[in-house]
């Protein structure tokens, strides 16, 4: 049989490549046999270390600004778990940490909120983590941008002690087990510096929006268990270019509140229980550019100003960046499409007008 060489004297010492039907790559090297093997107490002495892959220092070689060990192509799997602040002592001009895309379990040291001052990006996305989120991470406020802990295995309620987070551009907790509200809190995230830009909720259990920080740009708060409406409130985001509440439990009408959002290019709501009418201002968002608001109960008359017979406002003529709209599954939605939208998204590569927006609903067309 061609599997009677599969024996393990043969397979020693990688033989195992020689097989039939198994193929070898030199990315099954470990990190031993890579170049943090270099990493030793002789060879970092006269700041030798800063020539050690991984280590980045700042111009005069005195200070080690970065420690990047994250995955290259996928060779590199650290395990183990973090460790404590103590391990970083004597690096006071160290900025960022990133171990994304490794094998780290275990949880989130919380002493490493005593670097506070002193951190500015922590990215240990990819990994095992587990737990909890540290309150005491909330006195990294005076220093740290950018935190990402995303597609992990983390648990347990959102801090509302990190709205001291006052100089924060991008929270990545996306892909995890996080649950509970969205604290009102957190609306002072970034209320200093340049402000908070991305806030990235996606995949994990939340049931509750909260406020949000009017410099938001990204949103993203897609498979969650949300409830209620979107708030009418969330007009005051005039920044927002990304926002993604899909696959919720949201309902009642979509908050009339699109001249409010000049900035907006992609909104995602489909798969929630929204129902009444398009609103007529969503046709003032003039950089759209995808709008999917599927497998909705969406119904409702046309505005009176409104020219055509259907439930899609004559204003939606005016997206003229839009090049994907999804209406499909909204059985209550009637009368027609402006004829210039449907030509403009016929043309767009990939596009089915008839599946993606016709499709089980009572739109009969372009007129």
């Amino acid at each position: 049989m061609w599997r009677q060489d599969w024996t393990e004297e043969s397979g020693k010492s990688r033989g195992y490549c020689n097989y039939n039907s198994i193929t070898c790559f030199e990315l099954t090297r470990t990190v031993s046999a890579l170049r943090l093997q270099e990493w030793t107490e002789e060879g970092g002495r006269n700041r030798g270390y800063c020539s050690w892959k991984y280590i980045g220092c700042d111009s005069t070689g005195e200070v080690v600004e970065m420690v990047n060990l994250t995955t290259d192509s996928y060779v590199m799997v650290l395990t183990g778990t973090l460790p404590p602040a103590a391990a970083f002592k004597g690096l006071p001009g160290l900025r960022v940490i990133d171990i994304r895309m490794n094998a780290i379990k275990g949880g989130l040291p919380a002493d490493w909120g005593t670097l506070a001052g002193q951190l500015e990006v922590i990215k240990l996305s990819q990994n095992f983590l587990n737990g909890t989120l540290p309150e005491s991470w909330a006195k990294l406020g005076p220093s740290l941008k950018e935190l990402s802990l995303w597609d992990n295995d983390l648990s347990g309620t959102l801090p509302e002690a990190w709205e001291d987070l006052i100089v924060m551009e991008k929270l990545d907790l996306s892909y995890n087990g996080l649950e509970g509200p969205l604290p009102d809190a957190w609306a002072g995230l970034g209320s200093k510096g340049t402000g908070l830009r991305e806030l990235l909720l996606d995949v994990n259990q939340l049931t509750g929006m909260g406020s949000k920080g009017a410099g938001l740009r990204e949103l993203l708060l897609d498979v969650n268990q949300l409830t209620g409406p979107l708030p009418e409130a969330w007009g005051a985001l005039t920044s927002l270019q990304h926002l993604l509440v899909s696959e919720n439990r949201l309902e009642g009408p979509l908050p009339d509140v699109g001249a409010q959002w000049p900035a907006m290019r992609e909104l995602w709501a489909e798969y929630n229980g929204f129902e009444g009418p398009l609103p007529e201002s969503w046709g003032k968002m003039s950089h759209l550019e995808k709008l999917a608001l599927n497998d909705n109960a969406l119904k409702g008359t046309v505005p009176a100003s409104s020219k055509y017979s259907g439930t899609v406002p004559a204003s939606f003529a005016n997206l003229k960046a839009l090049t994907d709209l999804y209406l499909y599954n909204n059985p209550g939605l009637t009368g027609c499409v402006p004829a210039s939208l449907g030509t403009q998204l016929q043309v767009s590569p990939g596009f089915s007008v008839d599946d993606f927006v016709l499709d089980a609903t009572g739109l009969k067309g372009f007129c």
